[in-house]
C-alpha cells in the first residue's frame, strides 16, 4: 500500500476520478456547498452496511479544496458530522484514514499485528530471499471469508436454457449431471435408459448439492465490471475458484469425459469499478482470455471458495490476510507467468511442494522488482517449458504462494521496499493483457505478523517430494494436485455411479468406458503416441494411413472427437510398429500392463458375489490405487502430477459431501460452495 500523507495533505487526485453520478464538484460559498452535498448524500450513502468508496472521497474531498481557506474547514466539519451520523464504513485504508482527517484524528495508517499465531518463531531470514511476515489489515471490521453465502435471487428459465444449450433438460439438476454413456449400435456413444425409458444421468456438477439447495448466480460480461449479482457472494477483495464447463451440453470426446467436461479455471475476485460500485473481474492464463470476465452464455461456471481449515475457526482477520496474501501473489503470478502451448496433457507441474512454490515466487519477485539482470534471468526461467502455468496452475500457485509465502519484511528481507513500490504503483501491470481488469484488484503486503503456514497450524507438516508415494507427495499443499490413479478414480467414480446401478450393470459400463479412453488419457497423461512419436514419425503415420494433415501434424487440442479418431489410430498403429527395444516403449510398458491386465479386468468383474459395491471400492483402494500410484507416481521432472480444471471440482465435491474428512494429506483447503452461475438470460428473478 502507498504511504498516506501526513494530517492535512490529503488532496483528491489520491483517490482517483469523482464518481461521475454524483455530478459535478461544487462550487461558491460555504452555504450553497453544503446544500449540494445534502442534496447528493443519498447517493453517497449507499449499501448495508453503508459504504464509502474512493470516488466519492475525491468528489467530496474536491469540493474541500474548491473552497476558500476561511470556509473550507467549515465544510471538512460538515463532512464529518455527515460520516458519523450515517454510521459510514471506509472501503479502503485511504478513505478510512482521510475520515479520520475530517475527524480531528491523526491521518497516519499503522499495521496492527495479527493475534499471536501457534508455531514457532521464524528463523532468520537473508536478505532478499524468501523464507518468513507485512500490510493494513483493520482486525475491527473484517467479516468472516467463509460466512453462509445468500440465498439466490434467481430461478432458472428451464426454455431458455434449453434454447441457449441446444437441449431438453427437463429439470435444473439436469444442467449439472452426465449422461452415463453406451456404445449405441452404431458404435458411437450413446445415453444409458433407464427403466422409465429417459436417459439415465450422474451428477457429476452437482458439487454435492441436492436440487433444491443449488445456488444460482448470475453473470453478463454485458455490464463489464458491474457483476451485481456476483458481488453479493464476493465482497471486495474475495475470491473465488471458478470452474468453467461443458456439463448442460457436453463434449463428445473421451478426453473431456475424462476430465468431467471441465476445460477452464479462472480466478473470480471482488473489486470496484471506476464509479466505485461493487462487481468482480476473473484473472486467468493466458492473460486476455475472456477479457477478465466471465465468458458467453454456453459456457457456465461453479463458484467455489477455499475453506479454511479448523484452526482458522474465529479468526476472520487471520483470514483474511492470507486471502490478501493470495490475491496479491495472484496478480503478480497473472502478469509474469507463460502459458504453455500444449496445455492438454504434456504439461508436467513443476510446483509439487512448497519448496518448489518458493522457487516460483523467487522468479515472480526478480521479475517484478529486480535489477536489470535479475529480470532478464527470471523471465526466461518463467519462459522455459518446464516451468509454464496454464490456466489450473494459475490457481494452484496463487493459492500455495499465498499460504506459505507472506509478502512482509521479514520474508523478503531487502526486497520489501522494492516488491511495496512495485505493487503500490502498478505499473507492472503494463505487461499484463488484462491489466485494466486487474488494476482494480486490490493489492496489499501482509501484516507483519503472518507466516507460512506451516508455521501456524501446528499439525500442518511440511516434507519433501519426490519419487515414489512414500514421499507424501503434495503434502503442505493447498489442494494435493492428481497423480494418474486421482485421474482414473475421479472418471469411474463420478461418471458412473456403480453403487446405484449395481454390479452387473456398472462394471460393464465402466469398464466400457475405461477401454475407450485409454488413447486420450494416454495424452493427457503425456503418455500417448502423439506425445512420444516425433514430428516426422507422425507426418509418416498420417501418410501411411491415408489421413490428409496439409503438411504438418494437426494439433488436436482444438480437433472434435470425430477428427481426433483417425489420428489417434495411424499414431497408435505406428507407436506398436516401434521396435521392442526402443526406450518409448518401455517407458510406458507398466502402464499398458496395468491398464490392460488390471484396472480393466478388475472393473469389469462383476462383485456382488464378494459383497457388492463396498468391495469393488475396498478392491480400488487396496489393489488398484496403489499400483496405478506405483507405475505412474510423480516424478522429479514433474510428469505424473498434474493440476487439471475438475481436480478442483472434484476435490471440492468431495469435501462437501464428506466435510469431516480433512486430512493434512489431500490439501489445507477444505471447500465451500458458493453457487452454479449460470448467464442471465436463462434466469428469472425471484418474486420478492
Amino acid at each position: 500500500m502507498p504511504q498516506l500523507p501526513i494530517p492535512g495533505t490529503f488532496r483528491a487526485q489520491d483517490f482517483g476520478r469523482p464518481k461521475p453520478a454524483l455530478g459535478p464538484v461544487p462550487t461558491g460559498n460555504v452555504e450553497t456547498v453544503k446544500n449540494a452535498i445534502d442534496a447528493q448524500w443519498s447517493v453517497i450513502v449507499t449499501g448495508k452496511p453503508p459504504s464509502m468508496a474512493k470516488s466519492e472521497a475525491a468528489w467530496l474531498q474536491s469540493a474541500i479544496e474548491k473552497a476558500s481557506d476561511a470556509d473550507a474547514p467549515q465544510l471538512r466539519k460538515h463532512i464529518a458530522s455527515k460520516i458519523a451520523a450515517s454510521n459510514l464504513q471506509a472501503t479502503t485504508d485511504e478513505v478510512k484514514a482521510w475520515i479520520g482527517s475530517l475527524q480531528g484524528t491523526p491521518n497516519v495508517t499503522v499495521e496492527p499485528n495479527l493475534p499471536p499465531a501457534v508455531g514457532p518463531a521464524h528463523p532468520p531470514v537473508g536478505p532478499g530471499i524468501i523464507g518468513g511476515g507485512g500490510t493494513v489489515t483493520d482486525a475491527q471490521t473484517v467479516q468472516d471469508f467463509n460466512r453462509e453465502p445468500p440465498a439466490s435471487n434467481y430461478k432458472l428459465n428451464l426454455q431458455a436454457a434449453n434454447n441457449v444449450f441446444h437441449s431438453q433438460h427437463e429439470r435444473l439438476s439436469d444442467l449439472f449431471s452426465a449422461f452415463i454413456m453406451v456404445p449405441g449400435p452404431n458404435g458411437q456413444p450413446t445415453p444409458l435408459l433407464g427403466p422409465d425409458g429417459k436417459p439415465l444421468k450422474a451428477p457429476t456438477h452437482m458439487v454435492g448439492q441436492k436440487e433444491e439447495d443449488i445456488r444460482l448466480i448470475a453473470y453478463n460480461d454485458d455490464l463489464g465490471v458491474k457483476q451485481a449479482d456476483i458481488a453479493r457472494y464476493l465482497d471486495e477483495g474475495e475470491i473465488a475458484i471458478a470452474i468453467k464447463h461443458h456439463s448442460p451440453k457436453p463434449d463428445s470426446d473421451e478426453k473431456e469425459m475424462m476430465k468431467l467436461q471441465c476445460t477452464h479455471i479462472e480466478i473470480a475476485v471482488g473489486v470496484r469499478d471506476a464509479d466505485g460500485e461493487k462487481g468482480a473481474v476473473t484473472l486467468n492464463n493466458p492473460q486476455n482470455y475472456q477479457n477478465g470476465l466471465f465468458g458467453e452464455p454456453v459456457y457456465p461456471m461453479i463458484f467455489v471458495k477455499p475453506k479454511f481449515p479448523p484452526h482458522f475457526d474465529n479468526k476472520p482477520e487471520l483470514k483474511k490476510a492470507y486471502v490478501d496474501n493470495i490475491r496479491t501473489w495472484l496478480v503478480i503470478a497473472n502478469t509474469f507467468t507463460n502459458f504453455p502451448g500444449d496445455y492438454n496433457g504434456g504439461d508436467p507441474l513443476a510446483t509439487r511442494s512448497p519448496e518448489q512454490i518458493k522457487v516460483l515466487g523467487d522468479k515472480l519477485l526478480q521479475a517484478l522488482c529486480g535489477t536489470p539482470a535479475e529480470r532478464q534471468s527470471a523471465i526466461s526461467w518463467l519462459r522455459d517449458k518446464k516451468n509454464e502455468v496454464y490456466c489450473a496452475e494459475l490457481a494452484h500457485v496463487a493459492l500455495n504462494l499465498g499460504l506459505h509465502v507472506p509478502l512482509n519484511k521479514e520474508t523478503l528481507g531487502e526486497r520489501f521496499d522494492a516488491v511495496k513500490a512495485a505493487l503500490a504503483s502498478k505499473d507492472f501491470l503494463s505487461e499484463n493483457d488484462n491489466g485494466d481488469k486487474a488494476k482494480l484488484i486490490s493489492l496489499k503486503m501482509a501484516p507483519s505478523s503472518l507466516k507460512a503456514v506451516s508455521e501456524v497450524v501446528p499439525d500442518l507438516q511440511i516434507t519433501g517430494v519426490g519419487e515414489g508415494i512414500n514421499k507424501n507427495f503434495g503434502q503442505g499443499l493447498a489442494v494435493e494436485p492428481f497423480t494418474v490413479a486421482d485421474i482414473i478414480h475421479q472418471f469411474i467414480q463420478k461418471t458412473v455411479p456403480r453403487e446405484k446401478l449395481g454390479e452387473a450393470v456398472g462394471s460393464q459400463i465402466q469398464a466400457g468406458m475405461l477401454a475407450r479412453a485409454k488413447p486420450s488419457l494416454y495424452d493427457q497423461l503425456g503418455m500417448g503416441a502423439a506425445s512420444l512419436l516425433t514430428d516426422a514419425e507422425k507426418l509418416a503415420a498420417l501418410d501411411a494411413a491415408g489421413v490428409s494433415h496439409f503438411g504438418t501434424p494437426p494439433n488436436m487440442t482444438y480437433m472434435d472427437a470425430a477428427q481426433k479418431k483417425p489420428l489417434h489410430k495411424a499414431y497408435e498403429s505406428a507407436f506398436s510398429a516401434l521396435p521392442d527395444t526402443d526406450p518409448r516403449k518401455a517407458k510406458r510398458a507398466g502402464l499398458d500392463d496395468f491398464y490392460d491386465n488390471k484396472l480393466i479386468p478388475g472393473v469389469a468383474k462383476d462383485w456382488t458375489a464378494e459383497g457388492g459395491y463396498p468391495a469393488f471400492k475396498a478392491m480400488v483402494k487396496t489393489a488398484l490405487l496403489p499400483v496405478a500410484q506405483s507405475i505412474t507416481s510423480p516424478r522429479d521432472d514433474g510428469t505424473g502430477a498434474f493440476a487439471p480444471p475438475h481436480m478442483f471440482l472434484a476435490r471440492a465435491t468431495d469435501m462437501i459431501e464428506n466435510p469431516t474428512a480433512w486430512n493434512i494429506n489431500k490439501g489445507f483447503f477444505q471447500w465451500q460452495y458458493l453457487g452454479h452461475g449460470l448467464h442471465s438470460s436463462m434466469l428469472t428473478p425471484k418474486a420478492a
